[in-house]
């Protein structure tokens, strides 16, 4: 809301509050991004030998729900557990 004042922001700092702040947004970004394309590329690994010769809508129709349930269960609680952790709040 306006005029709150915003919990991630040192308040004996600000600059430093901020910078920490946006440090642990892209550490949140950088993880998420990495940690799905690690998990697509071992999704279509594994599938790979199944659907070798579909075509690339059926393969993706394939791995896209447990590329989802993955992200969702695994990779953003991780980066979201590395974001507290660096603004202190783990």
């Amino acid at each position: 809301m306006i005029g709150e004042r915003d919990p991630t922001v040192d308040t004996q700092d600000p600059v430093r509050g901020k910078r920490w702040y946006l440090f642990a947004q892209l550490a949140f970004y950088g993880l998420t991004s990495v940690g799905a394309y690690i998990v697509l590329n071992l999704l279509l690994f594994a599938a790979h030998p199944f659907v070798k010769n579909w075509p690339i809508l059926a393969t993706t129709a394939v791995t896209v729900p447990p590329m989802v349930i993955s992200m969702i269960h695994i990779v953003v609680p991780v980066a979201a557990k590395v974001r507290s952790d660096i603004l202190g709040r783990g």
